[in-house]
């Protein structure tokens, strides 16, 4: 019997030291995402769901920081809620019923018993920074600032951000269009007697939509002074056509909007952009026992609405994206799903 003894094999360990620090690397985590493409929800001051299901690598979250303890402006609240893709907000406050793996968030309640890679370090000690949006517009102000206390959005940074024009088309009150049950939309419609509002691109006034009305855009560029419609009501899209508003946009309960991703794009210079029978109360949200998700209203389409007031009603369907001043997700049991790059069918 022979004993081999093998002479250990020198190993020689390279350092390379450099100057600037490695970014986005396993040991850091994930970096806060920063892109409005990656947000199905991305508020400009606040952000309230109740029992919202986020599907995939799907983000939402808040541009501003908040400027004091006791301030709304950067703050998400979520009830009995599930992320899927990035929840970032400078303050969370989440209940024990929600779910998430990467939230983003410098303070709130039960935020650490919820993220795996909480700030922008593994281990959270490092704060991201707000806003998320930087100064996309160039004009030297922050997405976000802080003025007295206050928390003062600078709103170009979001329209640049989302595709907003410059110069926003116009109206006209005196092209006033109405869509009823069962009629066409003389003297617009393109396709007369087929008991729907077959309507070409233009400029026209408000846009009415009655209780079972039935809309269908050809395609291209719309001019709206506002838009209201009510229960039961469809409006889709032949071809990708894109709404300009300058008013208000309303859309009832039973709704069915847009089919495909990529129909229908939303650009709003009001004040109120509502989906579903949103009505705000002065009482706190309460968590719901409610496991399954129910819809009532299918809403497909790109929404960009800088300085609105966002209300969504109980049981609705996004496929897409919204992007608003402020998020209200008043009735509960959203669900969401980001567009990304393919065209899908409404699920």
């Amino acid at each position: 019997m022979h004993l081999v003894v093998m002479r250990p094999t020198a190993v020689l360990i390279v350092v390379i030291l450099s100057a600037a620090p490695m970014v986005g690397t396993a040991a850091e985590g994930p970096l806060v995402r920063r892109d409005v493409a990656g947000f199905g929800i991305l508020s400009m001051r606040t952000l309230r769901l109740r029992n919202a299901t986020i599907i995939g690598d799907c983000s939402v979250g808040v541009n501003c920081g908040s400027p004091s303890a006791n301030s709304v402006c950067g703050r998400i609240s979520s009830l009995g809620s599930t992320f899927g893709g990035q929840l970032i907000g400078d303050v969370a406050v989440m209940d024990q019923r929600s779910r998430g793996v990467q939230v983003f968030a410098n303070a709130g309640e039960r935020v650490l018993g919820l993220v795996t890679r909480p700030g922008s370090g593994a281990n959270g000690t490092t704060p991201f920074q707000t806003p998320i949006l930087p100064d996309v517009d160039g004009d030297g102000s922050p997405s976000c600032g802080t003025i007295g206390g206050n928390c003062i959005p600078d709103f170009g940074d979001l329209e640049r951000a989302c595709g907003m024009p410059e110069v926003f088309p116009a109206c006209d009150l005196a092209r006033t269009l109405r869509v009823n049950l069962d009629q066409d939309c003389d003297p617009f419609d393109t396709v007369p007697g087929n008991a729907r509002c077959d309507l070409p691109p233009g400029t026209y006034g408000r846009l009415s939509v009655s209780n079972g009305g039935r809309i269908q855009l050809t395609g291209g560029d719309y001019a709206f002074c506002g838009v209201t419609m009510g229960d039961r009501i469809a409006l889709t899209a032949a071809a990708p056509s894109t709404l300009f508003v300058s008013e208000d946009f309303t859309v009832n309960s039973d709704a069915r909007v847009g089919t495909r991703c990529g129909d229908l794009s939303i650009f709003l210079r009001g004040r109120a952009f509502t989906i579903g029978r949103a009505k705000l109360s002065r009482r706190p949200v309460k968590s719901s026992a409610r496991s399954k998700p129910f819809v009532q209203s299918r809403f497909t389409a790109n929404v960009c609405a800088p300085e609105a007031l966002v209300r969504i009603g109980p049981g609705v369907l996004l496929v897409g994206q919204i992007i608003g001043g402020d998020f209200i997700d008043v009735g509960g049991s959203l669900t969401l799903a980001c567009c990304g790059t393919s065209t899908v069918a409404t699920p």
